[in-house]
């Protein structure tokens, strides 16, 4: 009875912690202040209307902050409370991953692990939209993955499809995480497989079903979808002053994450 009761308790115990933690900042950041941050406030004036685009990033973030609008009401409140479910999104799927591969407790260090990547344990918190989207799809594919390395199934290829869907309306880059996926599972032996199932044809077919209609409106808006990339790509900065301000941004996150 006590050990089953423990064990209950156990399971219990990070779906408890994602609500606390999440919620404290929920609540410290609608306490705080009534003023937005920049992507608070791009949020605030793209969800007036919906769209099947809305400019250099893709739609996903801002469909669902205006469907939270439509729920919770235009608010800071609502802001934070999406980006803070996302965030928990994230350290869930990554714990729900990590739980197949190895014993709870370390599930449970590897998700916490990530509140040490300046990008998400601080700048996510502080003004980020899109990235933190995008993260989230990212752990909720990796989840995906690992369940298919264990027993590949249909409906897992179903889902790998939807979420390379979600994860591309999410931020373009996430094409990046998606090549680095496909070859990692390429150069193993024992996953390589997965990739030459018919399954994947249909994944990617799924894929294609979801992003129509953004694909649509991106071919009708290139101009304005890519003026923000062409601009930083034009830009004459030298590489060394480029990797300088880079590894500069890097420091300040990190020390301000070790100082919070």
């Amino acid at each position: 009875m006590n050990c089953s009761l423990s064990t209950t308790r156990s399971s219990h115990a990070p779906w408890l912690l994602l609500l606390l933690y999440f919620g404290a900042h929920v609540l410290s950041r609608t306490l705080v202040s009534d003023a937005l941050e920049l992507d608070e406030a791009e949020q605030a004036l793209w969800t007036q209307q919906f769209a099947a685009g809305y400019g250099a990033q893709p739609p996903l973030y801002t469909w669902l902050q205006w469907t939270m609008f439509q729920v919770a009401g235009v608010s800071v409140l609502s802001l934070s409370l999406l980006k803070n479910l996302l965030l928990a999104w994230t350290y869930a799927f990554v714990w729900l991953a990590a739980r197949r591969l190895m014993a709870a407790p370390l599930a449970m260090l590897a998700a916490a692990s990530m509140l040490l990547i300046p990008q998400i344990g601080w700048e996510s918190q502080r003004d980020l939209t899109h990235s933190v989207l995008a993260t989230a799809v990212a752990a909720a594919t990796l989840y995906v993955v690992v369940r298919l390395i264990e027993r590949p199934r249909s409906v897992l290829y179903l889902a790998l499809g939807v979420c390379a869907a979600l994860g591309l309306l999410s931020k373009y880059s996430f094409s990046v995480f998606l090549a680095a996926l496909g070859l990692a599972l390429l150069l193993s032996r024992d996953t390589r497989p997965l990739l030459r199932s018919p399954w994947i044809i249909v994944a990617a077919l799924v894929a294609l079903a979801v992003l129509g209609p953004h694909a649509l409106w991106l071919f009708d808006n290139w101009q304005l979808a890519s003026a923000r990339t062409m601009e930083k790509l034009g830009t004459h900065a030298s590489l060394s002053a480029g990797i300088a301000r880079g590894l500069a941004s890097l420091l300040g996150a990190t020390l301000a994450t070790l100082a919070a």
